[in-house]
């Protein structure tokens, strides 16, 4: 399963070790959490299995974890997303 935090785009090789560490960091600082799937996030998508919706299980701790990563990687020279979060 994969879960988009923060879209980095291309990032060079050099960087990649840094990103890690960041958010590996950003990451330790949080105690677990559960999130559970809630349903289809698109119902009009044409792969639902592509899609899910994790809001109501685990919301308020993925926006706290996202939030701290967006700005973690901002501080490591990755611009601040203009968008905004949306977990699903």
């Amino acid at each position: 399963m994969h879960l988009t935090l923060k879209f980095l785009g291309d990032v060079r090789e050099e960087n990649t070790a840094d990103v890690c560490r960041v958010v590996s960091k950003t990451a330790a600082e949080f105690e677990p959490f559960d999130i559970a799937l809630a349903g289809r996030g698109f119902p009009e998508c044409a792969a639902p299995a592509h899609a899910v919706d994790w809001r109501h299980a685990g919301e308020k701790e993925l926006i706290r974890l996202q939030t701290a990563v967006e700005r973690a990687l901002a501080n490591a020279v990755f611009p601040k997303s203009t968008a905004p979060f949306i977990p699903i």
